[in-house]
């Protein structure tokens, strides 16, 4: 594998406006990002590049990339600024967005308040929604593909494997990313709705911390295409009814079930996030929780050894009738799940 010091070399002899590579950003199949400097005007970018000869699949999908982006000026889609096609390597020159991916700013696990995932929420729906209305279909969309910029605006990247409506059903690589792939899109049928189905999958992962669905590709994928996603109070999150019913709709297994369009969807969710929660459903969801943690409790206090136990729980377990490899409880504990 070549070093930055090579391609930056490499890239400055066959690039007419010469780019110094400063450091990696990331990597997204066979393509490596680096943040690098024109050297006339001290101009930080991003530049994806792809060695050839390498992945036909990788360099088809930065030459599409490189096609659809130029057609698209939008403040919330990340800007092309050059690319090249060479004997030695492909590269695509973007807007560098100083704060990285939604993902490297929200881990997995971590629960965004309901004005931030509204902001960013309609700011990828503005930006779908103006993708779709030249005919394109994003078919990736995550937190990974989602920029942050300086000013803290949201920015869609990542068009490689975006395609139009008329070839919509021509194309083989069926999917983008398992967690976030509509049913339909699995299937190698993907719509405009599929997009707005991917984006509510990310709005369930900034509400609950988690995409909805998880295992291998093949489980995942079943998933969307048989089993509803666990209610938001299921994860410990407490919402309005009607933001549960909003993200239901938008994760609808028929895309013709789902919002009109994707920014339907933004409006609804927005407005729905500004209702008030009932108090009956904030203890339901506080009553779970404690479940929960005595569950965990006792669960941990059954594996404990006997002499770190209360006194009438150390009788209990200090003279255990088994049945196999299990205690046999003949006292009643005192905790109670």
């Amino acid at each position: 594998m070549m070093s930055v010091q090579t391609e930056t070399m490499v890239l400055q002899g066959k690039h007419s406006g010469p780019y110094r590579l400063q450091r990696p950003l990331g990597n997204g199949g066979s393509a490596q990002v680096y943040l690098a400097t024109h050297m006339q005007s001290g101009r930080h970018v991003a530049i994806k590049v792809v060695r050839r000869p390498g992945s036909d699949a990788a360099i088809k999908q930065l030459c599409n990339e490189a096609r659809i982006l130029p057609r698209l000026h939008h403040p919330h889609i990340v800007r092309i600024l050059d690319f090249d096609n060479t004997e030695t390597f492909s590269f695509l020159v973007m807007e560098y967005a100083l704060r990285g991916t939604l993902r490297q700013q929200y881990s997995i696990g971590t629960q965004l308040p309901f004005p931030t995932i509204a902001r960013y929420v309609q700011q990828v729906a503005a930006a779908l929604q103006y993708t779709h209305s030249f005919g394109y279909i994003h078919r990736d969309v995550k937190p990974d593909n989602l920029l942050l910029a300086l000013d803290g605006q949201a920015q869609l990247s990542d068009f490689g494997i975006a395609t139009t409506a008329y070839y919509a059903d021509r194309i083989h690589d069926k999917f983008g990313t398992a967690p976030y792939t509509a049913p339909e899109q699995a299937d190698g049928n993907p719509c405009a709705a599929s997009d707005q189905y991917s984006l509510a999958i990310v709005a369930y992962e900034w509400l609950s911390g988690h995409p909805p669905f998880a295992g291998t590709t093949p489980e995942i994928i079943w998933q969307h295409h048989m089993a509803m996603p666990p209610s938001l109070a299921s994860r410990g999150r407490i919402v309005p009814y009607v933001v549960e019913q909003v993200i239901q709709r938008a994760m609808a297994k028929n895309p013709l079930q789902r919002f009109e369009n994707v920014m339907q969807f933004s409006h609804r969710l927005t407005w729905a996030m500004q209702q008030p929660i009932c108090p009956e459903q904030a203890r339901a969801v506080q009553n779970t929780a404690t479940s929960r943690t005595t569950l965990r409790r006792t669960t941990r206090n059954a594996i404990s050894p006997a002499q770190n136990l209360p006194q009438t729980e150390r009788t209990i377990f200090s003279h255990p009738a088994t049945q196999g490899d299990r205690p046999m409880i003949r006292q009643k504990s005192r905790l109670s799940c």
